[in-house]
C-alpha cells in the first residue's frame, strides 16, 4: 500500500477508571504495535479482596484508516470473588465413659463467617462400637454428634479428631480425648432424703438424715450440702463405701424464719454418672416472742448539779430476738409525766436537787408480730445536787469591820472533780450569809497559785470591808465565829459551792446602816428592809453587774425613822423586764450608806 506501514490498535475499556498508556490501552492491558496482520491484547495480574464484583471488560479495535468501519468492540464479563474465610469448629476437650454402659452424646459444632460455603463434619479416632451422625453438608451452622453404647474391650483413651471443610479449600480441627475405663464404675450413685422438714425459731429441729448407695460396691462416697440455714449443723460419714449417711441438726436462733432448699450431693469418685443430688425443702416459722431487756443505766447510778445537763445511756438494753427496740424514759417517777425523753441517750436537766426515780421502757416489735410486742423497764437512781462542791481557804480568818485593811479575800478550789477553774464565771462571786449576799471584787478576782499546797491551782476572790459591814450589820459587838459561803456561777451550767469559818469582829461604832433582802433570788418580787433611827431623805438604787444604774427604788426627801419596807420588782425605769443576773443595791439615808445583792432568776 503506497510503501506505509499501517497500524491497528485494541483498546480494552472496562468499568473501572484507569490510565492509559501512548497506547490507549490499561497498564495491565498491552496489545501489539500497530501493524499489519494479527495484534493481541491481553490483561493479566492478580485482584486483590477489595476488588471482589462483577465487572464487563469491552475491547475495541481501530485499522486507523477513518473510515466508517474502522473500529470493532467485544465484551467479557469478568467476575472476581471474595477472600474466602476459615471455618471454626468446637467440640467437647475430654468426654468419659465405662465399658458396656452408653455414653453421654458428644457433640461438635461448625461455622464459617463466609454464609454461602457449603460445611462438611467428618470425624476420625472414635471406638468402633460408638456411632457417628452429621447433619448433610450445607451452610453454618451444622453440628455432628457421638453416641451408642461402648464395648467390653473398648476399654483406654481415644483422640477423636473433628474436621470442618467448607468446599473451597478451607478446614479447622479439633479434638476430643474420651476416656473408656474398665473398673471406674458402671452404676451412677444413688442419694435419698425427705423432701420436706419443718421447725421453729429457738427450738431443736428433728435430725435431717440423707443416705447415698451405689451398686459398684467399691466405688468411695463422698456427701455435701449446699443451702442449710447457717445456725445448723451439718455432719457426714467419712468418706466410703455404700451406704453413707449425712445430717442436719441443730436450733435455728431467732431471725431465721424462711424457706430453705437444701441439695444433697452424693459423688462416687469417677469420671462420668459419678453424682447424684435429691433436694429437702426446710421451712422455719416465727418463734414465740422474747421480751426486751431494760438497762437504763449500763450498771451505775448518775449524778449532776443542778442547771447541768444529765446524758442517760440506755444502750445496755436488750431484746434476745434481736429486734429493734424503741425507749420511754421518766426522769421523775414523783411529777406524773411518765415519758420525758426517747431514744436510747437522751439528755435532761434538773431543776432543783434532789435523788430522782428514773426509769426507762424499752418495747420491741413482737419478732414481727404485733399482737406478741412486749416491754419492759428497769429504774436507776439521779442523785441531783444543788451546787458542784468547792474549798475554801480564807485569806486570813478574822475580819475586823471597824478597822484592818479594806478587803477580806479567799481562795477556792475544786472538790470531787465537778468542775474545773477554767468553768468558773470569775466576775459572779458571792458572799453569803444569813440570807444576804454582798458581791466580790471582781478586779482583784484572780485565777492562779497554790496556798494550800495539794497541787490543785485555786481562784483568790475578794470583798470589799464596805460591803462586809453591810453584810454583817446584824452581829453583836465583839467577836462572832460565823460559818459563810462563796459562790459563783459556772459556763457549763450550775454553780460551785464552799462554806468557811471566820471570826467577824463588830465594834458597832460603823455607822452604816443594816438593809436585807427576802426572798432572795427575787421570786417574782422582793423587800427591801432596812431601819433609820431619825428622819431624813433616804434614796435607794439598783445597779446591774456592770455598775449602770437600773431603776431608782426609792427617793424620799422626808423619810421618818423607823423600819421601812421597800417592794423590789424585775423591772427597769421604764418598765422593761430585766434580765436574769445579779444586781446591786445601793442605799443612802440619814444614818449612813447600805449595799446589797440581788439575783433574778427566769
Amino acid at each position: 500500500m503506497d510503501g506505509q506501514r499501517r497500524y491497528r490498535r485494541i483498546q480494552c475499556d472496562g468499568q473501572h477508571d484507569h490510565r492509559t498508556d501512548h497506547f490507549g490501552l490499561e497498564p495491565a492491558a498491552r496489545d501489539q504495535r500497530a501493524g499489519d496482520g494479527l495484534r493481541v491484547g491481553r490483561q493479566p495480574g492478580r485482584a486483590d479482596h477489595a476488588d471482589a464484583g462483577t465487572y464487563s471488560i469491552v475491547w475495541t479495535v481501530n485499522d486507523g484508516s477513518g473510515a466508517f468501519n474502522a473500529t470493532a468492540s467485544t465484551t467479557t464479563v469478568l467476575t472476581i470473588g471474595g477472600q474466602d474465610q476459615r471455618p471454626v469448629i468446637t467440640a467437647p476437650a475430654t468426654a468419659g465413659a465405662g465399658e458396656n454402659s452408653p455414653i453421654e452424646t458428644i457433640t461438635a459444632t461448625a461455622t464459617d463467617a463466609d454464609a454461602t460455603d457449603n460445611l462438611t463434619i467428618t470425624q476420625a479416632g472414635k471406638p468402633a462400637s460408638l456411632t457417628f451422625t452429621a447433619q448433610a453438608p450445607g451452610p453454618s451452622p451444622r453440628t455432628a454428634t457421638i453416641t451408642g453404647t461402648t464395648g467390653f474391650n473398648d476399654a483406654g483413651s481415644y483422640s477423636i479428631v473433628w474436621t470442618v471443610n467448607d468446599g473451597v479449600g478451607g478446614t479447622a480441627s479439633t479434638t476430643t480425648v474420651l476416656t473408656i475405663c474398665q473398673f471406674c464404675g458402671l452404676h451412677q450413685p444413688a442419694i435419698s432424703a425427705p423432701a420436706t422438714a419443718s421447725g421453729v425459731e429457738s427450738i431443736p429441729i428433728a435430725t435431717i438424715t440423707a443416705t447415698a448407695t451405689d451398686a459398684d460396691a467399691g466405688d468411695v462416697l463422698t456427701i455435701t450440702q449446699a443451702g442449710k440455714p447457717a445456725v445448723l449443723t451439718f455432719t457426714t460419714n467419712a468418706p466410703g463405701v455404700s451406704p453413707r449417711t449425712a445430717q442436719i441438726t441443730g436450733t435455728p436462733s431467732f431471725g431465721f424464719a424462711g424457706i430453705y432448699s437444701i441439695v444433697w450431693t452424693v459423688n462416687d469418685g469417677g469420671v462420668f454418672n459419678s453424682t447424684a443430688s435429691t433436694t429437702t425443702i426446710l421451712t422455719i416459722t416465727r418463734g414465740t416472742n422474747r421480751c426486751p431487756v431494760s438497762n437504763p443505766a449500763r450498771g451505775f447510778p448518775y449524778s449532776a448539779v443542778v442547771g447541768v445537763p444529765l446524758t442517760f445511756d440506755g444502750t445496755a438494753s436488750f431484746d434476745p430476738d434481736g429486734d429493734p427496740l424503741t425507749y420511754a424514759w421518766d426522769f421523775d417517777a414523783s411529777d406524773g409525766i411518765t415519758v420525758d425523753a426517747t431514744g436510747p441517750m437522751p439528755v435532761h436537766t434538773y431543776p432543783a436537787a434532789g435523788t430522782f426515780t428514773v426509769t426507762l421502757t424499752v418495747t420491741d416489735n413482737g419478732n414481727g408480730d404485733p399482737a406478741q410486742i412486749c416491754s419492759n423497764s428497769a429504774g436507776t437512781i439521779a442523785t441531783i445536787a444543788p451546787a458542784c462542791p468547792a474549798t475554801v481557804f480564807n485569806g486570813y480568818d478574822v475580819i475586823k469591820l471597824a478597822t484592818g485593811k479594806p478587803t477580806w479575800f479567799a481562795f477556792v478550789q475544786p472538790a470531787g472533780g465537778c468542775y474545773s477553774n477554767t468553768d468558773v464565771v470569775s466576775s459572779s462571786f458571792v458572799l453569803k450569809y444569813a440570807g444576804n449576799q454582798i458581791p466580790a471584787e471582781a478586779r482583784r478576782t484572780s485565777i492562779g497559785g497554790d496556798r494550800s499546797g495539794d497541787g490543785i491551782e485555786e481562784i483568790r476572790v475578794s470583798f470589799l470591808k464596805t460591803d462586809l459591814r453591810t453584810l454583817f450589820s446584824a452581829l453583836p459587838n465583839g467577836h462572832n465565829m460565823v460559818e459563810v459561803a462563796i459562790e459563783a456561777n459556772l459556763a457549763t451550767g450550775g454553780i460551785l459551792h464552799g462554806t468557811t469559818q471566820v471570826d467577824v469582829v463588830s465594834s458597832g461604832s460603823s455607822s452604816t446602816a443594816a438593809a436585807t433582802i427576802s426572798p432572795n433570788p427575787m421570786n417574782p418580787a422582793s423587800t427591801l428592809t432596812f431601819t433609820t433611827t431619825r428622819s431624813g431623805s433616804a434614796k435607794v438604787e439598783m445597779f446591774d453587774i456592770r455598775g449602770r444604774l437600773v431603776r431608782t427604788i426609792l427617793d424620799e426627801r422626808s423619810l421618818d425613822a423607823g423600819v421601812h419596807a421597800v417592794r423590789i420588782e424585775g423591772r427597769g425605769r421604764r418598765g422593761e423586764s430585766l434580765a436574769s443576773g445579779v444586781y446591786f443595791i445601793r442605799g443612802v439615808s440619814s444614818d449612813g450608806e447600805f449595799k446589797q445583792t440581788i439575783a433574778i432568776l427566769k
